[in-house]
Order: C-alpha cells, then structure tokens, then sequence
C-alpha cells in the first residue's frame, strides 16, 4: 500500500550478468518511512550478482526501513543477494526477503548489518523444484543500544534438496544479537539436507546473545543438523 521506489530486475533463459548490478538506498531526513520493494525475476539457466547497500545520515529522531526483496529463479537459474546496511542507529530496520527456487537452482543470500536501532531480517527460500539449493550467510555486529535480530527460514518443499546457513555475530557495549533460524521439511522431501551454524561472540559483560533454532522435520530420509556456540570474550 505504501510502495515507494526499488527496483525490478529480469533475466531471460540463459542471460548471464557479469559485472554486480548495485542498488543504494539512503534515508534524507528524519521521522520518515522507506519502503521500496525489489524484485528479480530469472528464467532457466539465467546468472545475477546484486548488491544492494543502504545507510542514512544521523538525526535524534527515528525513521522506518521497512523493505521487500522478491527473487524468483527459474530451473538451474542461479543468484547471489548481498544486503549490507550500515543505518544510523536511529533507524529501525525491519527487511522481508524471500525466494523461490526451482529445479537445480541455487540462492545465496549475503547479509551484513552493521547500523541501524533495532534491525529485524530472516531471508526464507522456498526450494520448489528437485535438486534446488540454498545458502545463507550472516554477519552482524551489535554496539551499544543495537539488536541485531537476523536469522534465515529454509522451506524444502521438493526431493533432494539442500540449505546451509552460516549466522556469525558480535556483541559489545550492551550490544543485543539474536539469531533465528527456521528450517522445515514436509513429508516426501525425500534426501533433503540442511545444516544451520551459529556462532556468537560476547565482548564484555553488558551485551546478549541469544539463539532461537526451529526444525520441523516430517521426512525421515533426510539429513538435518543445527549447531550454536556463544563465547566470550
């Protein structure tokens, strides 16, 4: 209802994109909303690379980021997502992003979040087509008055399929990170495999790290691992 700007990005079958397609998003003033919706469409075969960056000045008042990535890939397509953002800690950020993959093809998501007041991200990948893949990797550093709320919903809704999702945090001067991590395998996503890593550094005793993992596993011929660890520091 409130779509302001973004981009729309089509490859048809075969098409290749060499060099990275880079998108920038800046918020101008103060006690404002930003919500531009991005949306990739590949056909079969189809190769992208995009990097989409975003920040904003620094105002005593807050402003609102609340952004919308949709990518769809065609068979053995193939698309690589970096997001990194680096708001002014005014800026409550709250990102939707998911995908939807069919046979053979393969999506990476690359976040890093560094700004921003409270920031809340879980890219999802719906794997639709037999032998799709799905690769999630996060980075976020949390200071003091930050929570870095991210993490990664994986959907095997075909056989063979498989996710892995790597989340690594920082947390220093009272700084709050949080990961979730959801991944769900419905009976008959035979053979599907998915493993989830999430490693959190505490830097003082004043911050939080929290870690939320969810599997919904109704295949018994499938592989599905979780692993955590927070450390200090």
């Amino acid at each position: 209802a409130v779509w302001s700007g973004g981009a729309f990005v089509y490859l048809p079958a075969g098409a290749s994109v060499e060099v990275p397609l880079h998108a920038y998003f800046r918020l101008h003033a103060e006690q404002v909303g930003q919500f531009e919706h991005t949306l990739i469409v590949l056909e079969p075969g189809a190769r992208l690379n995009f990097i989409e960056a975003c920040t904003a000045p620094i105002y005593r008042a807050p402003s609102l980021h609340a952004g919308v990535v949709e990518i769809v890939l065609g068979a053995h397509a193939r698309c690589r997502f970096t997001s990194i953002q680096n708001w002014a800690h005014h800026v409550i950020n709250i990102a939707t992003k998911r995908a939807i993959a069919q046979e053979g093809a393969r999506m990476e998501w690359i976040g890093g979040n560094l700004g921003s007041h409270i920031t809340m991200a879980y890219p999802s990948v719906y794997l639709v087509g037999r032998g799709a893949r799905a690769e999630m990797l996060s980075l976020s550093f949390a200071a003091g008055g930050q929570h870095q709320d991210s993490g990664a919903r994986m959907v095997h809704a075909a056989p063979d399929t498989a996710s892995h999702v790597v989340s690594k945090s920082i947390a220093v001067g009272g700084g709050w990170s949080t990961f979730r991590g959801q991944v769900q395998v419905p009976q008959g996503s035979k053979r599907a495999k998915s493993h989830v890593v999430c490693d959190s550094l505490i830097l003082d005793a004043h911050s939080r790290c929290d870690t939320y993992p969810h599997l919904d596993v109704q295949e018994r011929d499938c592989q599905v691992g979780h692993e955590a660890s927070v450390s200090r520091i």
